[in-house]
């Protein structure tokens, strides 16, 4: 298997998953060159000393065009920013070399993000997903991701390192599905905690979002296997089961009438309301939570549904 090393490779945001994307990227061989993109003056600065000695040409800049020359751009915003994005490097008049794209959400307009970003990219767009925590990350524990791409041979080195480890695979729009619904999912299991704090209701919601999530890849045009990788089946237990999720704990909170954060910055819950005009009776379970958040429907109600 050979790889295509890279010179150069260029990270956008710098929030808590992009210093972790940074970290691994400066513990492996590729890229010789990190071009830190960040548009807060604030943050033009804070490396590490161990990144700063890594053995790395780590360079920081809030000039976008720094980053369009680079071989391939990583980005790490939200993903509703994409879109804004791809307007500010169009404006510039520049496009991408290769991109991986680590966000996970629907783009402003709906879209894939595969697709938002395509516009602006002469060659490859890629896409990392997993059940990965930036905390643990940082912290190097053993964590694993999913990359896929259609030339998947091309990006892993950017990544794989001896704690945290890249499978590869073909199915771009499949792993971004995963990555959308588990947030969506996680937000009903955090319902299921809170409402009924039972283990064998919880296991009965997976069971049913497991299926579902089978449903609705194939729905988008992905592939049923995509379910059995990290990016899937991994994130989807990580992001449902775990308090340290935000959308897990959004749901367990709304439900409990504890929430204590804008219910606009939570990543599932934009996305479900962007999917609510494709909700049909094969995805009941999208269909409850988003009834549930909107107060159509009770957490009985809800419970039904998990039986059905």
């Amino acid at each position: 298997m050979i790889y295509v090393y890279m010179n150069k490779v260029s990270l956008i945001g710098y929030g808590s998953w992009g210093k972790a994307l940074l970290r691994i990227m400066t513990q492996v061989e590729s890229p010789s060159s990190i071009v830190l993109y960040t548009r807060q003056e604030k943050d033009l600065v804070e490396l590490s000393m161990e990144q700063i000695t890594a053995n790395k040409n780590i360079f920081i800049t809030n000039n976008l065009s720094d980053v369009c020359n680079s071989d391939v751009v990583v980005i790490a915003t939200r993903a509703q920013e994409i879109a804004n994005l791809v307007l500010n490097v169009q404006t510039l008049g520049k496009k991408f070399n290769s991109c991986i794209i680590t966000s996970k959400g629907f783009s402003a307009d709906g879209a894939l993000l595969s697709d938002t970003i395509s516009d602006i990219v002469y060659h490859d767009v890629a896409v990392l997903s997993g059940p990965n925590f930036a905390s643990e990350i940082l912290a190097d524990k053993l964590s694993v991701s999913t990359l896929a791409s259609l030339n998947p041979d091309r990006f892993k080195n950017i990544f794989d390192s001896k704690n945290f480890k890249v499978e590869m695979c073909e199915d771009i729009i499949g792993v971004q599905i995963c990555g959308i619904l588990k947030n969506i999912f996680a937000i009903g299991c955090g319902i299921v905690c809170g409402a009924f704090e039972s283990d064998n209701t919880k296991a009965a919601f997976m069971t049913k979002a497991f299926n579902e999530l089978l449903y609705i890849i194939e729905s988008f045009g992905g592939k049923r296997d995509t379910i059995y990788t990290a990016a899937g089946i991994g994130d989807l237990i990580l992001t449902c089961y775990s308090p340290t999720s935000r959308n897990h704990e959004f749901g367990r909170k709304f439900i409990t009438n504890t929430l204590d954060n804008d219910i606009g910055t939570v990543e599932g819950y934009s996305s479900l309301m962007m999917l609510k005009k494709k909700l049909n009776d094969k995805m009941p379970l999208c269909k409850a939570i988003h009834d549930v958040l909107i107060q159509a429907i009770s957490k009985d109600d809800f419970g039904k549904i998990i039986l059905q």
